[in-house]
């Protein structure tokens, strides 16, 4: 019986049929009658096929096999050139050899925050048609991840925090691995970044109604996500509240405008986050209401209204009572938050003698405007032209038309979301007349107090009365002393109106 011993000697060899070979060396223990040796190599136990045969004078033998597993066996030569019996078959596998690891480096170390780093595995390639095992574990022996690839190349987003190794090995033919290589080791630790923080708007800030809405925070660079959060407060008991859409994975914004809120309370939040399905994390919550009574650039509103109207005018000693009904409409328009302009029409109209004559008064003035959220003021400087009429010591009644300065105060007060409060101070002084009666004089006073109340969006409703006093004189054309007198109280007990306002 011959006792064999395989010893593998690790280096490469290439030959010239381009044959991914390893050289090996087959080596026995001698015998002293023997003048030769001869082996067999075969790849299947019955060598029926040898791959390999040689014979040579000693104990050993190397030879370069093309990688794959085989069996061989060896047998000795006597003197007379005899020989022995086939010692029982060993199996070899020749294997390839690991590839040589480019990147990355031994002791590499990467960062994340959300989402883990793309690792870029790369290592030179061995000559045939070979396939690559990648294996990458921790540090405690728990593996993270085993793949093959075709490609001298191998990337992965998969790999969370923590200490790895990685390491390589060739397979040939889909069965024969070879050993792997040096293991080379890496570092993924996971940093943190800062929550976001809310800018606009914040708690107890009013927001205008009815119009866009710019919501704007702080986040930290490296997140690149942020899902924007809006609720309607516990406070808001309103069942028809509308609560707007918002913005959902907003890439790299700081921002994002709601075109349309209608008045409320509200809470909001956003969440920054790394990618778009990463946990993130949330800013501190913030409140606000959003109001129909603040003071903004691009104010307007339009108002019509209908009244009663009791009329008294006193001529000397002579009384005149008249009732009527009013129609008005005004508009204002803000283009600038304290400035405004202001146009108002209205026509009387009465209801019996002998006062048949419409009177009618137009009003077009500056408005700048004041105040803080609940409450504003309102100073006007304008011009007007009004309808007056009088009456003569022969009961004659005229229509005077005038014209001139007019300056007064409006103060409006929030009740509260939907309820207000108009307080309305006026003065005007006509300076002449469009009819030639003679000289006139004339000092008007007005004051009136109006609640309104929101009813669907922009709309409101309105219920007021105004009491207008009028000192009159008239110095007739072509005379001395005879000066007429008249003093008119006008009183509107119910002023029913409705706006839009924006």
């Amino acid at each position: 019986m011959i006792r064999t011993l395989l010893i593998l000697i690790f280096g490469m060899v290439i030959i010239e049929t381009k044959t991914f070979a390893r050289e090996v060396t087959f080596e026995w223990d001698a015998l002293p009658s023997a003048t030769g040796y001869e082996i067999q190599v075969a790849q299947k136990a019955d060598f029926k096929e040898v791959q390999f045969q040689k014979t040579t004078k000693d104990p050993q033998l190397d030879a370069d096999l093309p990688l794959g597993r085989y069996f061989y066996r060896v047998r000795a030569i006597d003197q007379k050139n005899r020989p022995g019996h086939w010692s029982d078959p060993m199996d070899v596998a020749v294997t390839p050899y690991s590839p040589e690891l480019k990147t990355p480096k031994n002791e590499s170390n990467y960062s994340y925050f959300e989402l883990p780093p793309k690792l870029d595995f790369e290592w030179k390639p061995v000559d045939g048609n070979v396939e690559y095992e990648i294996f990458i574990y921790k540090t405690t022996g728990k593996k993270a991840l085993e793949t093959k690839t075709k490609e001298t190349h191998f990337s992965t987003e998969t790999i969370g925090e923590g200490e790895y190794m990685w390491k390589l090995r060739t397979i040939i033919n889909g069965n024969f691995a070879g050993p792997y290589g040096e293991p080379r080791r890496f570092l993924i630790e996971k940093k943190d970044f800062q929550a976001p923080s809310l800018v606009k708007p914040i708690g107890g800030e009013g927001v205008p109604a009815y119009r866009p809405v710019n919501f704007t925070w702080k986040m930290d660079p490296v997140v690149h996500f942020t899902d924007m959060d809006l609720q309607k407060s516990e406070g808001n008991k309103d069942k028809n509240f509308k609560l707007p859409e918002v913005g959902k994975n907003l890439k790299d914004m700081t921002d994002y405008t709601v075109p349309y809120m209608e008045p409320g309370e509200y809470k909001w939040n956003v969440r920054t986050k790394e990618g778009e399905s990463t946990e993130g994390k949330t800013a501190k919550e913030e409140t606000f209401e959003v109001r129909n009574d603040l003071i903004t650039d691009g104010n307007r509103s339009v108002n019509f209204g209908l009244g009663t109207s009791l009329d008294q005018r006193r001529i000397g000693s002579t009384t005149y009572n008249a009732g009527g009904s009013t129609r008005s409409i005004s508009t204002k328009y803000f283009p600038w938050e304290g400035f405004g302009l202001t146009l108002d029409e209205s026509s009387e109209e009465y209801l019996r003698s002998p006062w048949t004559q419409p009177n009618q008064t137009f009003t077009a003035a500056l408005a700048l405007r004041f105040g803080v959220v609940g409450y504003h003021q309102e100073l006007i400087f304008g011009y007007r032209q009004a309808d007056d009429i009088f009456a003569d010591q022969n009961s004659n009644f005229f229509l005077l038309t005038t014209s001139g300065p007019v300056v007064g105060m409006l103060m409006e007060g929030t009740i509260s979301r939907k309820t207000r409060f108009d307080l309305l101070f006026r003065y005007f002084k006509p300076l002449s007349t469009l009819e030639d009666f003679g000289a006139y004089v004339s000092d008007n006073y007005t004051g009136g107090l109006t609640f309104s109340w929101n009813v669907i969006d922009q709309f409101w409703i309105h219920y007021g009365f105004i009491y207008e006093k009028t000192i009159s004189s008239l110095k007739p054309s072509g005379t001395q002393d005879t000066v007429i007198e008249w003093e008119t109280t006008r009183f509107e007990p119910i002023h029913l109106g409705i706006s839009w306002e924006f």
